[in-house]
């Protein structure tokens, strides 16, 4: 998954000597960052504070209404939009608008259905959060892998160079001051923005069957999928 940044790259990072940038090392080479005990207590402060919120207001941390109200709609947006375009459409001037709103829902099926029931939001029932999260095959991706990539491996290591594969998208984007620095890379918050739209059809017919046949995930070993897991991979 790309992220895009918020701006350029300063010219003057670009005036660096190649001495001052060496190459990354390999994902293989990076050791397994180690962080320390929450001292400061940041964490149990703010898990605190979360749970007074909601014992302030009365809001239910899951199993909301309004979150299955969201999805009924999402998917009848999706089941609408993909109706028309394959019965509908007659013309390119139909079709297009019609495939712009099909993205736009199967966006929305991603971020606001399959991300929170994998990250077990929805329901305190473990079975409605993992077909929360199998939302993911539905749109063509692999809810197994995007567990493993990133609820255990992002979550673990967010923004750690050669632990966390969401940044990884070397050599066309740098997204860490720790990679490669290249020429080019000061008009990445210009040309990322058309080739985001490659990221999903990478994801869905490239990148998911590499790491399920390699059983790999960047430098993390990833097991297998068996039984039920092997449809959502």
């Amino acid at each position: 998954m790309l992220v895009l940044p918020t701006q350029p790259v300063s010219p003057v990072d670009l005036d660096q000597s190649a001495s001052a940038n060496p190459p990354a090392p390999t994902p293989s080479a990076a050791p397994r960052p180690k962080f320390p005990k929450d001292a400061a207590g940041f964490l149990t402060t703010l898990r605190g504070r979360v749970d007074a919120y909601f014992t302030r207001t009365g809001l239910r941390e899951r199993d909301c209404w309004q979150m299955y109200l969201k999805t009924a709609i999402i998917l009848a947006w999706f089941a609408t939009a993909y109706g028309f375009l394959v019965f509908a459409a007659t013309s390119m001037w139909v079709a297009v608008p019609l495939a712009v709103v099909l993205g736009v829902a199967i966006a929305a099926i991603g971020f606001s259905i399959a991300h929170d029931g994998a990250h077990s939001a929805y329901s305190d029932r473990p079975w409605i959060n993992r077909m929360a999260g199998m939302a993911f095959d539905l749109i063509g991706a692999s809810s197994y892998l995007w567990h493993w990539k990133h609820g255990v491996f992002h979550h673990t290591y967010p923004n750690v160079e050669g632990q966390d594969t969401d940044i990884t998208n070397e050599p066309v984007a740098r997204l860490s001051p720790h990679q490669r620095l290249r020429w080019y890379h000061r008009w990445q918050y210009l040309y990322l923005w058309p080739l985001y739209a490659l990221t999903a059809p990478r994801w869905h017919l490239m990148s998911d069957f590499q790491e399920v046949i390699a059983g790999q995930i960047g430098p993390h070993k990833v097991p297998r999928p068996r039984g039920w897991d092997l449809f959502a991979s």
